[in-house]
This record gives structure tokens, sequence and C-alpha cells, in this order.
């Protein structure tokens, strides 16, 4: 046990001096000069609220790599806070307390929205904020804490450069980094460029050694380690001196002193600190999940770190509860030291969480002693370095670099170029929240216009619709039929996606191209110009085309899509056809009611709609008095007549009314009623049949394949090659059979052999229709099915390989006359 803890100590180590430099780097501008308190009491508020976010992951997360740190990213609206709180204090014990309670307030705050994001599960709604504005506001706060540091530097306000003393603080830092630059480009490598901060920070130590005068140990931050000290002093003359500076604030905390009236007036601050925060975690959550599933690799031993982003929400909720509890600032689970942590750690057992934790308390208790020295600006160096690496990105000038010249090189988008440089020039000139609140305006407002520039639907018309049909078993001769016919009466349109506002134009758009194109081909077959009284003159009860608005793939749809429905439906009425919605999920079936209040009529599935357009273009063009019309009524002889070649389609011939004859009287017809189960999918397959009227479900593995109705002929393959049924049928409404034993058809090989060729004839032009629809199927696939199709995966039978084994087989068994018995 103790040697899982020794082998994290280096990670440990290092995240923790990654912690302090940041805590140098921006903690020493939380606590502002104005408030009157020490400006290094900021430390503790920074480094309390990384342990206890520690603590909280070391307990609670299930990603063991989630390391914790102060939300910087805040700091300019915590120093809004402190700015804030200030004119209600009267005394420094009084500024203390209340801006103690004020971080507190901002941190519970922060901590109750995201445990009630984790209880509701909504962490993907966070998801949804613009990056780019994100890159824009980290803009904004790395200018920001950029002033901030120069006022500190300079003695406390920025007109401080105009003295001798400013202007040489602002020298010599300038130099510092122009030569940390200069090292970094001639050298290269991290190695150098520490070397090099090392040697500034030893050469400030030596310039008495050469003559030169010694700077003071609050040189470097404006005069006012000094006064830190003695107001620390002051303040904690009854406690342990290591107590109260490792505790800044809250070792002053006293409630009685607390500003009510403060507090309400920080409170619009705190809750836009709960927004920011929001933004600032969620990239950083996104971003560690991406690498945590990146680093599992499935050749290695180590399993794939897991992370679940509402459970991490909940963590970092709880986290920020305990900061409240502590006083400090909010917290999150922060991306460098995380990443360090999986890069570091992801092969060993246990976690480094907990030695992250001890380690940074124990730095509560050094750092403030060295606040005011040279190893500050050792450490300040070290913060300004780590911005300009790679893996270090968010350190002042880094927000700058890498959050807006870095996206302002890369973007390819105007809009979001211009939001890199206006948004952080709004949050100057306005204020943080106004300009932050701005970008997210203007990029929601750019991001409705390009979707609904999005391509939301496909058309099948024409050639397109070749593949369309419904997953119904119909005789040769309706399928004739519906092959020549369908794609000239029914055109479907595919939806997919989010419907609103902005993209039903394109619904629209498609709409009236096909109603050009219909009144341009009936003005071509009649010479005169088309209307829609022309075009409407089809009764009611028989129309002769549709527009199938296919919804299985829509995940939503607003008020103003409904709208355009309901008036399509209209202008498509007036022209003769007929609009059918097809298959929408639950939720967009019940927003598509509610909104158009059964106007827009029945949605039923697609496979139904399909077979109600069918049904539609069979009454209508079927031959009057043929055997296809009479087989829509349910005639035994027609629908025999149908199910045995597609050219019976008008008055059949005597001799062919003779062999249906012979068939039924040959064959065992069986009245069925609706829930008998014809077979099931595993008994041994005896025996075909032929449909002659009612309708029956064919299965498989309880999904729906098929549906036979009057004409269709079911079985054959399994019966002829003495195989399991490999599906089951069951009667849906009751009607009328035709049992076509193995034992009969072998007889009518050798009896009726006209017979059994026509009904060999009827089962391969049965397979060449399916093989045929399976080719168009998949050829279209790319765009989604256009065929009747499954609400489940598996639900079709794999037509690619029965299909064309089973035509062959079938024609082998039809030449081969002398295997009698089969």
């Amino acid at each position: 046990m103790l040697l899982k803890y020794i082998q994290h100590v280096p990670a440990a180590i290092f995240i923790t001096v990654l912690s302090d430099v940041y805590a140098f780097s921006f903690g020493l501008i939380l606590v502002p000069v104005a408030t009157g308190l020490p400006v290094s009491s900021g430390l503790s508020i920074y480094l309390l609220s990384v342990v206890c976010g520690q603590l909280a992951m070391s307990l609670l997360s299930g990603f063991k790599h989630a390391s914790s740190g102060a939300a910087y990213e805040l700091a300019p609206l915590l120093v809004d806070i402190a700015l804030t709180v200030t004119p209600f204090c009267e005394s420094s014990a009084a500024m203390a307390s209340t801006l103690l309670v004020a971080n507190a307030l901002t941190s519970a705050l922060v901590g109750t929205l995201y445990i009630a994001v984790s209880w509701l599960r909504l962490g993907a709604v966070f998801r949804c904020v613009p990056n780019i504005v994100l890159k824009a506001a980290l803009t904004g706060v790395g200018i920001f804490m950029m002033l901030s540091g120069m006022e500190m530097g300079v003695g406390g306000e920025v007109g401080a450069l105009a003295t001798a003393g400013g202007l040489a603080r602002a020298i010599g830092s300038l130099a510092a980094f122009a030569g940390l630059a200069l090292t970094q480009r001639i050298f290269g490598g991290s190695a150098a460029a520490l070397a090099y901060l090392g040697g500034l920070s030893l050469a400030s130590n030596a310039m008495p050694l050469v003559g030169l005068p010694a700077l003071p140990p609050d040189w470097w931050f404006g005069g006012h380690g000094a006064a830190d000290a003695a107001d620390a002093a002051d303040a904690t003359e009854d406690q342990p001196s290591a107590w109260a500076k490792a505790f800044g604030l809250l070792s002053l905390l006293d409630v009685s002193q607390v500003s009510a009236a403060a507090l309400l007036a920080a409170l619009p601050h705190a809750l836009s600190c709960v927004l920011v925060h929001a933004l600032v975690t969620i990239m950083d959550l996104a971003t560690i999940e991406a690498l945590a599933s990146a680093e599992a690799s499935a050749d290695e031993p180590v399993p794939p770190a897991a992370f679940d982003l509402d459970r991490e929400l909940g963590v970092i909720g709880f986290a920020n509860l305990l900061a409240a509890a502590a006083g400090a600032m909010p917290c999150y689970m922060q991306l460098t030291p995380s990443t360090a942590n999986l890069r570091l750690t992801r092969h060993m057992a246990g976690r480094a969480g907990p030695l992250v934790c001890a380690l940074t308390a124990a730095s509560l208790f050094a750092l403030k002693d060295i606040a005011g020295g040279s190893l500050s600006l050792y450490l300040e160096c070290i913060a300004a370095y780590s911005s300009l690496e790679r893996t270090r990105r968010r350190s002042l000038l880094g927000f700058v670099v890498h959050g807006g010249v870095d996206a302002l090189q890369r973007t390819a988008d105007p809009v979001d170029a211009l939001l890199v440089v206006a948004v952080p020039a709004l949050m100057l000139t306005m204020g943080f929240l106004p300009g932050l609140l701005c970008g997210l305006l203007a990029a929601s407002g750019h991001f409705l216009i390009m979707y609904s520039q999005t391509p939301i639907l496909r058309v099948y018309s024409g050639a397109d619709a070749r593949s369309l049909g419904s997953n119904t078993v119909r005789s040769a001769a309706q399928r004739a039929i519906l092959d020549s016919q369908l794609p000239r009466c029914v055109s479907l349109i595919s939806l997919h996606g989010y419907l609103f506002f902005g993209s039903a134009p394109q619904l629209s758009h498609a709409v009236a191209k096909l109603l050009s194109a219909r009144e341009a081909a009936a003005a071509a077959a009649t010479g005169e110009p088309s209307t829609e009284h022309t075009m409407a003159m089809t009764p009611q009860a028989g129309r002769l085309w549709f527009v199938i608005v296919d919804l299985r793939h829509v995940l939503g749809v607003d008020f103003g899509t409904v709208e355009e429905l309901v008036k399509l439906r209209a202008a498509i009425e007036r022209a003769g056809g007929a609009l059918r919605c097809a298959a929408p999920p639950k939720h967009v079936a019940a927003a598509i009611e509610r909104s158009a209040r059964g106007t827009l009529g029945r949605m039923l599935g697609f496979d139904e709609t399909l077979r109600e357009c069918e049904e539609s273009v069979l009454r209508a063009h079927a031959p009057a008095g043929g055997a296809a019309a009479v087989a829509l009524a349910g005639v035994v002889e027609a629908s025999l007549l149908l199910a045995l070649s597609p050219h019976l389609i008008r008055q059949p011939s005597a001799d062919s009314v003779s062999m249906v004859r012979t068939l039924l009287q040959m064959g065992e017809r069986w009245r069925v009623v609706g829930g008998q189960q014809i077979w099931t999918q595993t008994e041994f397959a005896s025996f075909y049949v032929i449909v002659l009227s009612g309708e029956h479900e064919l299965r498989r593995d309880g999904h729906l394949i098929e549906i036979a109705v009057p004409g269709a002929m079911l079985g054959f393959l399994q019966t002829l090659a003495r195989g399991t049924r490999q599906t089951s049928l069951t009667c849906t409404s009751a009607g009328e059979m035709l049992v076509v034993s193995a034992g009969l058809h072998a007889r009518l090989r050798k009896e009726q052999p006209r017979l059994e060729r026509l009904l060999s004839d009827a089962m391969l032009a049965r397979l060449a229709d399916e093989y045929r629809h399976w080719i168009l199927h998949h050829a279209a696939r790319a765009d989604g099915p256009s065929r009747g199709s499954a609400a489940e995966p598996g639900q079709a039978v794999d037509l690619s390989l029965s299909v064309k084994r089973s035509a062959q087989r079938l024609v082998q068994l039809r030449d081969s006359a002398e295997q009698a018995d089969v």
C-alpha cells in the first residue's frame, strides 16, 4: 500500500508545483489594493480552492486522474466582487469577513448548479456553447489579468508608470521577458529557459556584490509586501502566526461584521461567475474526456480511463460546496494538471490525488512567506514561461496568444474572426459579462443562419423512386403495375435532424419543385397549360399521386415547421395530390399533433404509409374487369391467377383458368382466423402457401419482415430445399390460403407439368423482384433506406446471400425432373 503511494510522489510534486505557480500568477490579483487587505491573501483563496477540489475528486471522481484547479478564469469577476463590497465595509475585519462570505456564496451557487445538472443528467447541454466564444472570452480574461498584474507591479495604478520607480519596474519586467524570449529562440528547449530564469533570480539577489543597490523584497509587488506583513501581524495578534498566514482571510472571519447589503450588491457578479464557470468547465471537461479516450489502447493491459460527464459535473459541484465552506473561490477539473496526471500515472495503480491534496495544503504554510521575495519573481517568470509552452496554454499571455491569436489564425470563418476581436473589446469597454453575452448572442445567431442552410432533406422522385416499395408480398401482376406506376405516383421527401423555422424553406422549395415538375408533365401530355383545377380532377377515393414526408430520422420540430407542413398539404391537395407524414418519433408526433391539431391526418409507420399509397395506385391503374382489379375484391381464382404470372393482368384465357381450378382442387384450402399461427421459425418446412384472402405477417426473430396480401406465395424456398422455416407466419386478418405440400409439388411435376412450370416461373419472378429491390435499396443506402424498412436493426433478411443462391437452387430443381421426390 505504501509503495503504491510512493510511486505517485513525482507526479504529485509536479502537479503541486504547477498549482503553486498558478497561485502566484492569479492569486495575487484576486484581492485588489483598493480593499486595504493584504494582496497576498489571494494566495490562500486560490490554494484553499485547489485543496477542496482535489479532496472531492480524490474521494468521488470516477476518473482516477482527475486533478483540481481554481477557476482562475473568474479572476476579473472576483475582482469586481471585491471592489463592489469595499464601499460597504468600514474596517479591515469587516472587509475580510464580507469578502470571504462573498467568495463562499459564489462557490456555493456554482456547486448547487452542478449538482442539479448532474442529478438531472443534463451534462450534454453544456456542450452547446460555441467554442469560438470561449476562445474570445479567454482572450479578454488574459488582457484583464495582464492589466491587473501591471497595476500591481507598478504600485496599484497604471498611472504609476509615470513615476521613476514605476517606469523602472516596467522596463525591468519587459527586459526580463525579452531575455527569456531570446534565450528560448537561441537555445530552445525548456532547460535553457528555466536556467535563464534561475540565473535572473540569482542576479537580483547578487546585485550588491557588484556595487548595485539591492532591490527591496517588495519591489516587484508595488510596495505592498511590507504592508501585508504588518497588516497580517496586526490582525492575528491572538492567533498562531503560521495558521494566520496559511489561511489568510479565513483566520480573520467574524460573522457579525459581514455586510448583508454588500452581499446583495455582489450577487449579480456571483451569478455572472456561475455562467462563466460553466463555459470554461465544459471546455476543459470535453478535452479531458477526449484525452481519456485517446490514451486508452487496445494492446495495453491498462483498462481505458473511465469518464462519465454527468458524474464528474456532480463531483465538481460537491468540490465547490467544500470550497464554499472554506471561503475559497470556485474550482473545477482543470485540463493541464489532469493531463499531466494522466500521462504520468496512467500505468500505475491507485491515485495521485490524495498526495496532491496533502502537498498543496502544506504549501499553504510556505508560499506567503516567499510572496514578497525574489523567489516569487522566479515563480512568476516560470508561470509566464509556462504560458508559452504547448502543454500550458492558460497563463496570462497564453490566454491572449492561444485563446485569441491562435484562433484568429486558424479560423476560416469571418464571423468567428470578428468574434475573437469584438468580444475582448466589448469586455474591456462594456464590462466582462456584457461582452461575453454579446458574443454568445452573436454566435447563436450565426449558428441559426448556418444551420438553416444545412441540407435537411433528400427527395426521391421519378427514377430515384425505383426502390420505393413497402414490405408487402404481392402477386406478380400487382408488382408489375407498381413497378411501372409507383415512381410516377409517389414522391418521397426524407427529412433528418432538427426542423425549425430557419430550415423550413428547404422543404417548401422541394415541394414547389415537385409541383412544377407535375405541372410541366401534365402540360406536355395535354398540350395545354396545366392549372390547379385540371390537376385536381382525380376523385378523392383514388388519389393518383402522393408526397410522403419521411420523419423517421427527425430529432425535433418547432411550431414554424408544422405550420409550413399544413400549408404544403393544402397546396398539394389543390394540385390533386395528397401529403402523408410517415413514422415520426413519439415526441415529434406529439409536437405535430399538438400544433397541427389533426389537420395533417393520420401519421402511420413508414411501411404502412407506403402500403396505403400502393393500394390507391393499384385501384387507380388496374384494368377495369381484369384479374388485377378483381383480385383487389378478394376473388379466390383471380388471386391465384395473379400469384402465378405477371401477364395475367387482363381477362385470363380459358386454359389459365382451367389450370388454376385444377390447382384449387388438388391443393388443400385452409380457412384461418386472426392471430392463428401458420408455422413457427424452427419447424421443418413441408409445404408452401398461396394467400387467397386476408393478410398475414412474416417475422424473423420477432422482427417484422413482410406482410402478405392476396396473391402472395410464401415458404417455397425452404420447402423445396427441405430446410427449417427460419421465419414465422401469423394470420392478422381472417382469410383463406391454398396449401401446396412438397409431395403435391412433386406430383404436379409428373401429372401437370405445365402447371408446375407456371408455379416455378412465379417463384423465380418473385425471387428476381426481391433481388432487384435489394440492389436498388443498397444503391441508395448512403442516403438512407427508401424501401419499407424496420424500426430496429436486423429486421430485414440478408437477401445478398439468400436470394441469389435460392434462385440458382430453384432453377436446378426445376430442370432436374429426375428428382421426383424433391
